[in-house]
């Protein structure tokens, strides 16, 4: 599918639903919440989230999109707890070990009984619904010489992955070819690979970290990741339960409920985004999801009625 097809194949969706798929999502945001804090699991509004938490104190109101972010360690103990923990009914903890055609490196939880099919991305035969992303952050290695090399290898991770889209809907000819060939690797071979470059550190805090999943903003103070902000003797603290768990976590309101993110975010957010408070031009308020199938349900939250009037519509 090439990127005029791709555009052929998006739906227009309405202010109600974009709204819509906002409180499905924050269903989603809320059940991570709830496990994160019962079991003392440390997560992070990332993002487009964490702007609007900041600027709106919930959504964006024109982007009906959610991460949040763990570190690898958490997000480890956040899966073997999901186990038994998550309300299956209603969510479905997808990655690669739980869905066998998954090609993104991060997880996603799942609303069950939604459909949501990104434009483009029809022909992946993997399980599809409204979704919040779980983006893992990992460290980068503080050797002058590795960093460049963590790098090419994040890269060449998210490149690969995204090879069954990309031998379709990249416009160029030439590097549709290329995506084609990349798309024999075997995926599990993929993120097995992953796993190594993940072991480079050894699980030891560093003076960076990064997700594997996108590039690092030019905005960044560094071009090989961001200042983890967390020190050694800190970790070791915060493990040993002489600090709390949530030591370096604070919680912001978000649709009128409190969410967590790093005590850092301003900061964060800066070296992500520059002015992050300042508006985009209106005509650039508009969702960078295209979709070509959705169907919505009722999402299980208080007030749904009421949030469902807070609807963007400029």
């Amino acid at each position: 599918m090439k990127e005029e097809e791709r555009l052929t194949t998006e739906i227009i969706v309405t202010p109600e639903q974009r709204r819509h798929i906002q409180l499905i999502q924050l269903e989603l945001l809320l059940e991570i919440d709830r496990i994160c804090r019962k079991h003392r699991i440390a997560y992070r509004m990332i993002g487009g989230t964490l702007i609007g938490a900041v600027r709106h104190k919930g959504f964006i109101p024109w982007d009906p999109d959610a991460d949040v972010s763990m570190g690898r360690e958490d997000y480890n103990r956040f899966f073997e707890v999901c186990q038994e923990e998550l309300d299956s009914s209603r969510f479905f903890l997808q990655e690669w070990r739980t869905d066998p055609n998954y090609r993104w490196n991060y997880g996603r939880l799942l609303r069950n009984e939604t459909e949501f099919v990104r434009a483009g991305h029809e022909e992946l035969n993997t399980r599809n619904g409204i979704f919040v992303d779980i983006i893992c952050t990992d460290f980068v290695p503080d050797s002058k010489l590795l960093r460049p090399i963590h790098s090419f290898s994040c890269f060449i991770i998210r490149k690969t992955l995204w090879s069954k889209v990309g031998k379709s809907l990249h416009p160029n000819f030439f590097l549709r070819k290329w995506y084609a060939l990349l798309s024999f690797i075997p995926r599990d071979l993929i993120f097995h690979f992953r796993d190594w470059v993940v072991s480079w550190t050894k699980g030891r805090s560093t003076e960076l970290g990064r997700n594997m999943a996108h590039s690092v903003s030019r905005k960044s103070s560094s071009r090989w990741g961001y200042p983890t902000r967390v020190t050694i003797d800190d970790e070791k603290r915060i493990k040993s339960g002489e600090l709390p768990w949530d030591y370096y976590l604070t919680d912001l309101e978000f649709e009128g409920y409190r969410l967590m993110t790093t005590k850092f975010y301003e900061d964060g957010l800066k070296n992500t985004f520059g002015d992050y408070m300042k508006l985009p031009p209106v005509e650039e308020r508009i969702s960078h999801i295209p979709c070509s199938k959705l169907k919505l349900i009722k999402p299980e939250i208080p007030e749904f009625e009421r949030l469902m009037k807070k609807i963007y519509t400029e």
